[in-house]
């Protein structure tokens, strides 16, 4: 027997229910974990459209909504529906999930989940070495050209008051830190299964469990094992030019520096 034709709802209609008719998932990350690759990987699922950076980007409201979503959610709350819920509904209308791997959304996720009430979450962590490694060849809190939407300590958080005599190093340190910290209150927040976190270093490795339990907690059927290999083949977005040392490189000092910031989610995370 033929399945029946799907018929979408108006736009309208599906906003008055929460959107909770429409599929949508949004990876949460720190950034420099793989998060193209993932998109590509995702998108290899036939019910599935994922992006990776959508325009608008939000750069510098992720930052805002970092600040000031605990005394001030209602203009985030309409700001991030209206900037993707045009994608959202055109997956909808296709009979497909929605996916987003953009690391500047992590800051959103409580408004996202308050507006796209059918949404899940997937918490992408890596090992902070290499994620503050990455930062520091970047530029992080000095030149680079995203400087304005990253976050910074907010009034009440030990490292506030400090921020300006701290290294860049530490800074670094401290935005994996909070921004991991964050995701994982966010996440355990959550009823179950709408939230998983898994290892960048696991899933990008190609671990056959890891990639088949992160399509199944999205409710997606998993390629095959040669269309994900060919993906995770080749690294994108890589970064060719470095300049700060690799890691088995580091320092004792380093290290240490690293750890005493970063330290309780490094355990937390496993790293």
């Amino acid at each position: 027997m033929s399945q029946p034709k799907f018929e979408p709802i108006a736009r309208s209609e599906l906003r008055e229910r929460g959107w909770k008719d429409a599929r949508a998932f949004w990876v949460l990350s720190t950034g420099r974990c793989g998060t193209r690759t993932l998109a590509h990987l995702l998108d290899l699922a036939d019910g599935a459209t994922v992006e990776h950076e959508p325009l608008p980007r939000l750069n510098r409201q992720c930052r805002e909504v970092y600040e000031q979503w605990a005394t001030r959610p209602e203009p985030y709350r309409l700001l991030i529906e209206a900037c993707r819920e045009d994608v959202v509904y055109k997956a909808y209308e296709d009979g497909q999930a929605y996916g987003e791997t953009a690391n500047r959304l992590t800051y959103f996720a409580p408004a996202i989940r308050e507006v796209f009430t059918n949404s899940k979450f997937l918490h992408l962590v890596r090992d902070p070495r290499h994620v503050v490694r990455s930062g520091m060849d970047r530029g992080w809190y000095d030149t680079n050209k995203w400087d304005e939407g990253r976050i910074v300590p907010r009034t009440g958080d030990p490292y506030h008051d400090r921020w300006d005599e701290m290294s860049l190093f530490e800074r670094c340190a401290w935005f994996w830190y909070e921004t991991n910290r964050f995701a994982r209150e966010f996440t355990d927040s959550l009823e179950p299964g709408r939230a998983m976190t898994v290892r960048a270093e696991d899933l990008f490795a190609g671990n056959p469990e890891t990639v088949a339990a992160v399509f199944d907690f999205l409710e997606l059927e998993a390629p095959k094992p040669k269309r994900v290999a060919k993906v995770l083949g080749t690294k994108a977005n890589y970064q060719r030019r470095r300049t700060f040392p690799d890691v088995a490189e580091w320092s004792d000092d380093q290290n240490e520096a690293l750890r005493g910031v970063a330290g309780p989610m490094m355990d937390a995370l496993g790293y």
